[in-house]
């Protein structure tokens, strides 16, 4: 997820799960640059946030266990992945009210990769 510093920044947060289902995943909160990632991407928006809600990200992102390795890795279908942490970590989000259900309806729309 990339949270930009102010509508339409190319500069901000990016939270997410990184690893593989061989070896597991770790979470990853660190200042970005989406302008300098040379790798495809699609914006989706999810929503608006409001400063207390900024301010929580951080901690609600840990409080969600990263996966770990995969018990059938070569299987996408049953695999828990960083695609799988984000929709949790989503749930999470709008179940707090920090955001609202549409931010899961855009998640649950976006293309899969």
């Amino acid at each position: 997820m990339f949270i930009p510093s102010s509508d339409g920044d190319v500069q901000g947060k990016k939270i997410h799960a990184i690893g593989n289902p061989f070896q597991g995943y770790q979470l990853e909160i660190t200042e970005y640059d989406i302008s300098k990632d040379e790798r495809k991407y699609e914006a989706i928006s999810l929503g608006s946030i409001n400063d207390y809600g900024l301010s929580q990200l951080d901690t609600k992102a840990r409080s969600i266990p990263a996966p770990g390795v995969s018990k059938n890795p070569l299987n996408r279908f049953e695999v828990d992945n960083c695609q799988s942490w984000l929709k949790r970590y989503v749930d999470l989000l709008v179940k707090d009210g920090v955001m609202a259900q549409p931010a899961r309806d855009a998640l649950d729309d976006a293309p899969r990769i």
